[in-house]
């Protein structure tokens, strides 16, 4: 049975997907410069932000947060943007590109082939139940790394993307299929808020144990990362590390859960209210399995 995932872009700008069949996917397997990522990451994290980024870029995975925090807070800096410029570039080198307003079949063979040279690679990727596509618009602002079933198709729009009605046009949503914004990860949960919420965000916080055995508030912004970050607690802080976990609901997985306590997930925004203001909101998730998030006159509320 012949495979099709159609990504329609209605932007006016391209878009390119580089697909994994997972996030642990390592990135100098699929055409990217390990040397200019090695260095790169050596330079960012002497400038502090060792907590946020993982100790290298090596994987799918690590791009997606590499780029989605440098799109951010930090891609103003001068010498932080060179460098996230040449990786932008190595994005467009190495993924499949749609142009504006076009359909792509990203399973297509004749795209894959030139994607990778490795035939093993691509046998992963038809073999796999779900597989991974990295998302990202051509100003190298907007990115999104999600899982998708083999047969499901999608529509970027704006800020977000929306899944294609079964059986229907690329071009068709899914009214029913929700919203998944750009530069967001696996803890962000699903949900109608997102069509009328801005500034989401969601963190753990818990009692981290230092060295000395004293306890430290420790906080770490979990909105980038995929379901298999693993942290651990250097300190009293958290950190990503090279590992992978399993998430428990909306909990990360990692050492750091054998020296800290009163662990907390939370989701928070600035809701709109009926009367088209924004209020702050935030959701408890440390203890949902799932959720379908919905934003009721400024309020958020699981419906699942």
């Amino acid at each position: 049975m012949s495979t099709h995932v159609y990504i329609a872009n209605s932007l006016n700008q391209d878009v390119y997907v580089l697909p994994a069949e997972k996030t642990g996917w390592l990135l100098g397997d699929v055409g990217f410069s390990v040397a200019l990522l090695a260095t790169g990451a050596t330079e960012i994290r002497l400038l502090g932000m060792a907590s946020e980024l993982p100790t290298a870029l090596r994987t799918v995975r690590d791009l997606f947060i590499f780029l989605r925090i440098m799109s951010g807070t930090y891609g103003s800096a001068q010498n932080i943007s060179k460098f996230s410029q040449q990786v932008v570039d190595q994005v467009k080198n190495n993924a499949i590109k749609i142009p504006a307003g076009q359909v792509v079949d990203v399973l297509d063979q004749g795209f894959l082939s030139t994607y990778t040279s490795l035939s093993g690679v691509i046998g992963q990727i038809f073999s796999a139940d779900t597989f991974n596509l990295l998302v990202m618009t051509d100003d190298g602002k907007q990115v999104a790394l999600a899982s998708t079933n083999p047969d499901y198709s999608w529509i970027v729009q704006g800020d977000r993307r929306v899944r294609s009605a079964y059986g229907a046009s690329p071009w068709q949503a899914d009214p029913g299929a929700g919203v998944y914004l750009f530069n967001a990860g696996d803890f962000v949960p699903p949900g109608s808020y997102q069509q009328t919420c801005k500034d989401i965000h969601v963190t753990l916080t818990c009692s981290a144990k230092a060295r000395n055995g004293s306890a430290h508030r420790a906080s770490f912004d979990l909105t980038a990362h995929s379901s298999d970050v693993s942290l651990s607690n250097v300190d009293g802080s958290l950190v990503v590390d090279n590992d992978t976990a399993s998430a428990n609901g909306f909990v990360p997985g990692g050492s750091y859960t054998q020296t800290c306590s009163e662990i907390k997930v939370e989701l928070t925004c600035q809701a709109q209210k009926g009367d088209m203001t924004y209020q702050a909101a935030s959701l408890d998730l440390t203890n949902f399995e799932s959720a379908d998030v919905s934003n009721n006159n400024g309020v958020l509320v699981n419906e699942s």
